[in-house]
């Protein structure tokens, strides 16, 4: 019977694992896709542009002649502008790449040294396609020194908080966060202005399986889980929340661990 609820349980923490990991690459996908389509689009401009150029200097007999070559001035300009677009969205994969290597990382069996802050924007980063043009995020980050953890895990809290913090704006809305140190502890609050819950909701929200999302969004472990990874780590995490209001989830961990 234990060993049936064991698998019973791993079976549902694969199932989120891989939940978030399909909400994940759908993400990055997405927030690839549009600069690789503006390099693919600047490329074939600048294609025709330099046709255009190599033409004007064939058919020129002097200097003189292209300054006053309206199409081949109008050329030029074109290719610094399609160049700008291509470094801006190289940049953009880049910062996208950085950001999924900085998340999904492999732990290893010690805790390591981690920023917390870079943490925090490569999943906001992540985040980007579902928060864009509907959520403002608003960070207030203090002085934090590294934090010893297993980063890959912390990253994920940090996805699951704030994809419910997400989820709970139906509309237009704001996530701030705010960290700062407390004595031997790092904290990290995030809040939301959504819907909120209720005390009675509130009292379960850390329970396997409990979720207020409609039907057929999320599978409910994701704070359960979040609330494990914390707990070993020698940290604490809590929600408060009030209906119409929002609500803020509080992450403390500890700046360092026992050692092993």
């Amino acid at each position: 019977m234990a060993a049936a609820l064991r698998e019973a349980q791993r079976q549902l923490v694969m199932r989120e694992k891989m939940a978030s990991l399909g909400d994940l690459v759908a993400g990055v996908a997405h927030e690839i896709n549009n600069p690789v389509g503006a390099v693919k689009s600047a490329a074939d401009t600048s294609a025709r542009s330099i046709e255009l150029v190599c033409r004007a200097l064939e058919e020129s007999g002097n200097l003189d002649d292209l300054r006053g070559n309206e199409r081949f001035l109008t050329a030029l300009e074109i290719l610094k502008s399609n160049n700008a677009i291509t470094v801006t969205a190289s940049e953009r994969i880049a910062e996208i790449v950085r950001s999924l290597k900085n998340f999904a990382r492999l732990d290893e069996t010690e805790f390591q040294d981690a920023d917390l802050h870079e943490g925090l924007d490569s999943t906001l980063t992540l985040l980007h396609h579902e928060l864009k043009e509907r959520i403002v995020v608003e960070k207030h980050y203090g002085e934090l020194p590294h934090v010893q953890c297993h980063p890959n895990q912390i990253n994920q809290v940090f996805m699951n908080v704030l994809s419910n913090a997400e989820q709970a704006i139906r509309g237009e809305g704001t996530i701030t966060i705010v960290t700062e140190r407390r004595g031997d502890n790092v904290v990290v609050k995030i809040t939301d202005d959504g819907e909120g819950i209720t005390a009675n909701e509130l009292t379960r929200v850390f329970d396997p399986g409990f979720t207020t999302k409609d039907v057929g969004v999320g599978t409910g472990l994701g704070l359960s889980i979040s609330y494990d990874i914390v707990k070993k780590h020698r940290g604490r995490i809590k929600a408060e929340s009030e209906p119409g209001t929002g609500t803020t989830v509080t992450i403390a961990l500890p700046v360092t661990q026992p050692r092993q």
